[in-house]
């Protein structure tokens, strides 16, 4: 039996937040044309009605877009926690704004006849109804993407908080007492994440081009500009990461042949 373990996360970069939209608004748009839930597009199948319907779907692709772009960066400022409950709370408060706007675009198209606490209640439960199975399909189509591409899940020491991303885009990991910062690339730049645990639990999920080069880092060689030094120890220059990363010497007879490989010298 297949099992399918629903991924639940931000959108992080700005190809998947349009894509999403898009999936958005042609859920909406086959939701309200072919089943007509709550008779609430009467449309049938008339050209006005089709224009009708393809405008709703369309509003709701844009505020999840536009929700997307502007508030999800101010919420993730806010609410710092990064695990399952938190990031549905953030959909939940999506459908919450959608709902909303799709109240005050009905009254647009009926000369707000329907300017009511009522009508605002209905429409909102409805919008929560439709709208949460566009999101399920694209929690699915995340799911099986993050499966078919080369990611990684790092889960803190007390599984309260979490980072799923692609192998690639993961620059560096820094050991913190008990904590590990991780530095991760977006569309914005390099970015840090603190995480429960130490260096050594992250490590055992990983594996290459992730190494442990010191007793305080764990790096993507594929994120290494260039390295210098001896047979001392080596350190490594990192794009967009103001630090230098030292290879002990311990691990040094690792990284040269992980490194000789990468760059092709042996």
């Amino acid at each position: 039996m297949v099992r399918i373990r629903l991924n639940v996360a931000y959108l992080d970069d700005h190809r998947s937040k349009l894509q999403a939209a898009l999936i958005v608004a042609l859920m909406s748009f086959l939701i309200l044309y072919l089943l007509q839930p709550f008779k609430v597009v009467r449309h049938g199948f008339t050209v006005l009605g089709t224009i009708r319907t393809i405008n709703y779907a369309l509003v709701g692709g844009l505020i999840f877009y536009l929700a997307e772009v502007f508030i999800q960066p101010l919420y993730q400022a806010i609410i710092k926690t990064h695990n399952t409950i938190v990031v549905t709370s953030w959909y939940t408060l999506q459908l919450l704004i959608g709902g909303t706007i799709v109240f005050v675009v009905k009254n647009a198209w009926l000369d707000f006849n329907y300017l009511n606490w009522s009508e605002f209640l209905v429409t909102l439960s409805r919008s929560f109804a439709i709208g949460i199975f566009p999101l399920l399909v694209l929690f699915l189509l995340m799911s099986f993407r993050g499966g078919s591409r080369n990611k990684v899940a790092l889960s803190s020491q007390s599984n309260s908080d979490s980072l799923l991303l692609e192998t690639e885009r993961l620059v560096l990991l820094k050991s913190e007492d008990n904590y590990t910062t991780v530095f991760y690339r977006t569309e914005n730049g390099v970015k840090k994440k603190l995480l429960r645990g130490s260096l050594t639990s992250f490590e055992k999920q990983l594996s290459y081009p992730l190494f442990r080069c010191h007793r305080s880092f764990i790096v993507n060689l594929e994120a290494v500009e260039s390295s210098e030094g001896n047979s001392q120890g080596y350190s490594l220059t990192l794009a967009d990461v103001p630090m230098k990363v030292t290879v002990s010497r311990k691990h040094l007879p690792q990284f040269r042949k992980l490194w000789d490989v990468r760059t092709g010298d042996s």
